[in-house]
């Protein structure tokens, strides 16, 4: 009778074990992963002053707050995205994003920062079906053929972004919209993120 108490707690470490076992097989898988697109990102990623003429600037969603405003980083690619198009590095951009409840909209809100920075209404092309890496470079990149892009986004998703459009045989480069020091705790979240998110976007190209 009184062995079942200390049954109890060794299936509660043997499972704590597990889990953390499963954890840092899943943030190795993850690291790996994300390196591996790195690497075939790699002398693919321009800055603004050396980038190559391109027919569009795709710049990828980050999210908006629910006053409607655009997030800093998403504020960073839009902005990085209308200096390419006043030095005539692209004849147009593209914003990619999703549309949810509640007047949740990436690339309206996206549009309406390009056009106050400048951007010509005419230059702008809305993609509502962005919503996440594969499915902008799956829809908008794969419907495109004859464009040849500037992927904006910053550093930390630069590699996953081209591997992803990569697979679609799409001409694509990137430009690194980082404008600002980010707070360290939201980069570290970024860069941590991205392990899972590699491991997730692999599955789906082997899926392809």
């Amino acid at each position: 009778m009184n062995t079942y108490p200390g049954f109890q707690g060794t299936i509660r470490r043997n499972v704590g074990a597990l889990i953390v076992a499963l954890t840092a097989l899943a943030a190795v898988i993850g690291g790996g992963a994300a390196r591996y697109m790195a690497a075939a990102a790699h002398g693919r990623t321009y800055a603004i002053a050396q980038t190559p003429h391109r027919t569009t600037a795709i710049v990828f969603g980050a999210g908006v707050w629910p006053s409607g405003a655009p997030t800093p980083i998403l504020f960073d690619r839009v902005a990085t995205a209308a200096e390419l198009f006043a030095l005539g590095k692209v004849d147009g951009i593209v914003m990619s994003g999703g549309v949810g409840p509640g007047g949740y909209d990436e690339p309206g809100t996206m549009a309406h920062l390009a056009a106050q920075l400048g951007v010509p209404a005419g230059a702008i092309r809305l993609d509502t079906s962005g919503t996440s890496t594969w499915a902008t470079c799956a829809g908008w990149v794969a419907a495109h053929p004859a464009d040849t892009a500037l992927l904006v986004t910053q550093a930390y998703h630069m590699p996953r972004a081209l591997f992803a459009c990569r697979r679609f045989d799409a001409d694509v480069v990137g430009v690194a919209a980082d404008r600002r020091r980010y707070p360290p705790v939201h980069a570290a979240w970024w860069r941590l993120r991205e392990g899972p998110a590699s491991i997730k976007l692999l599955w789906q190209a082997l899926g392809r």
